[in-house]
Order: structure tokens, then sequence, then C-alpha cells
């Protein structure tokens, strides 16, 4: 089931979403991602460009780099390593800017 959603805010894909589940979330372009990217920005390389995990356990979202070449961008700054990932945040990956909206959190979760 959906625990959040990636919106496009910015970019070629502006106004497209991407729902995330439990567990691990690879995004990227092509078909190895278990979400992809069905638009065209090809700053984002193929396969897994960066991971959104929903950890259910504790109800908590994290923002993880990909093994990709493309870097992934916080507030200017690249992710090299693992951020927690609230709703309302936003992040930038080749031309494309997400906003992370949660479904799950303290309030609510589907186990």
């Amino acid at each position: 089931p959906p625990t959040g959603w990636l919106v496009a805010i910015n970019g070629p894909g502006r106004g497209s979403v991407l729902t995330v589940g439990i567990g691990n979330n690879g995004v990227g372009r092509g078909d190895e991602p278990r979400v992809p990217i069905l638009f065209n920005d090809n700053e984002i390389s193929r396969g897994q460009s960066f991971s959104v995990v929903y950890d259910p356990k504790h109800r908590k979202y994290y923002l993880l780099p990909g093994s990709g070449k493309t870097l992934v961008y916080y507030e200017d700054q690249p992710v090299l390593e693992r951020i927690d990932l609230t709703t309302g945040m936003a992040f930038q990956v080749g031309q494309t800017t997400f906003r992370f909206v949660a479904l799950c959190d303290a309030t609510f979760d589907w186990e």
C-alpha cells in the first residue's frame, strides 16, 4: 500500500506523482527501479538514482543516494548519506524538483 508520494513540482515532469511504499523504494529512469520515473528528464540516471525508505517499525522516512551517477541535492547540498525525510521537504535530481508528501506517520500506519 502507499505510504507517501513524490510530486514533481518543477522540471520536465511537473505535476507527475510517484507513489512510494513500505521499505526501500529505489527511484529512477528505466525498468530496474521499484518506482520508475516515467517522464523525460535525461539528466536523471537510468537505474536507481535515489531511494526513499519507509521504516514501518519507527514510522520514519529516509532519503538515500542512489547507485547512478546523478546526484540528489537537498538545500543545495548533495545527499551523500541517509537523511531524515519529512513531509513537505523538497529535493532536486536532474532538472526535477520533488516535494515529499507522507501518508503514514505517528498517527497512521497500515500495520
